[in-house]
């Protein structure tokens, strides 16, 4: 059983952001409750079913920004959501259309784990996880000594540490003769 079977079903489907056949996002409304199952995203947490919220003025539309039209949520005149991509509504969908967007509800039977952090109701715990690991391992990929003490040594990286200087042969320095 998945988080909110009863809302997240094929007869709320109300729209989708991004390719068709591409893990769209899909949009749900039933009266005043509404959600949307993300598919794909950079961030894993903020993959699957939403929190359902609740907002008498909820409305979703597409809007110009930033020099691309997007999709934004809205509940009254506080804008909730910035889509990536544009907002196709039920209206313009094709037959079937519905039945693809359905594999969503099959495919991600649990609430994001962004929304299911119940301490900040929000993102803002998560992504400072994320952004130290970040951090992390961005400084070790600039200094690449430090990155030696965690890796697992090697049988070559023992024996690449334990040579021994050759001795110095003075027939082999520049300008020194051979034979």
């Amino acid at each position: 059983m998945g988080y909110r079977d009863d809302f997240y079903v094929i007869g709320n489907i109300i729209g989708y952001t991004g390719c068709l056949i591409g893990n769209p996002t899909v949009y749900f409304r039933n009266g005043n409750d509404y959600g949307r199952i993300t598919q794909f995203h950079g961030i894993r947490t903020n993959i699957g079913r939403a929190s359902v919220r609740t907002h008498p003025q909820y409305r979703i539309g597409n809007y110009y920004s930033r020099g691309r039209i997007v999709a934004k949520e809205f509940e009254g005149t506080r804008c909730k959501h910035t889509s990536r991509n544009p907002f196709i509504g039920r209206q313009l969908f094709r037959p079937h259309d519905d039945t693809l967007l359905a594999a969503a509800i099959r495919r991600f039977q649990d609430q994001k784990l962004c929304d299911a952090d119940h301490v900040t109701g929000r993102q803002t715990f998560r992504k400072l996880e994320m952004q130290q690991e970040l951090k992390a391992q961005f400084a070790l990929s600039r200094n690449p000594m430090q990155a030696l003490n965690h890796v697992a040594p090697s049988p070559a990286q023992d024996v690449i540490m334990n040579l021994a200087p050759e001795p110095d042969d003075p027939y082999l320095r520049r300008g020194g003769q051979i034979g």
